[in-house]
């Protein structure tokens, strides 16, 4: 479970206008790793919180003739990436922080 990536954005539009996402791009051989920033404007100044999303630039599937690499079902590993760091980002101001918690038993 987790919380999309357009939610979070209409959250921040409503309650934080003015709030900035910013992307940095690195490769791998296998990987693509998105950091992102989320930068939020206050009366106190600009909080901001980074988070780091990473994708296989394709993922393995196992057929009778052994292993074979495939494009992603889903979305592209760049937006993917993006995805997941911007999802973190906002965790770290409490966006969707409960569905990381283990439930008690």
């Amino acid at each position: 479970a987790y919380v999309p990536w357009p939610t979070i954005a209409d959250v921040l539009d409503k309650y934080c206008p003015g709030w900035c996402w910013t992307t940095e791009l690195n490769f791998s051989s296998e990987r693509i790793f998105v950091t992102g920033q989320l930068s939020i404007p206050t009366a106190d100044g600009i909080i901001i919180r980074s988070a780091v999303g990473t994708e296989t630039l394709k993922r393995e599937k196992t057929t009778q003739q052994g292993i074979e690499m495939v494009e992603h079902a889903y979305g592209d590993p760049s937006s993917n990436a993006e995805s997941m760091a911007f999802r973190r980002a906002a965790a770290k101001l409490g966006f969707g922080r409960e569905l990381w918690k283990k439930k008690e038993a």
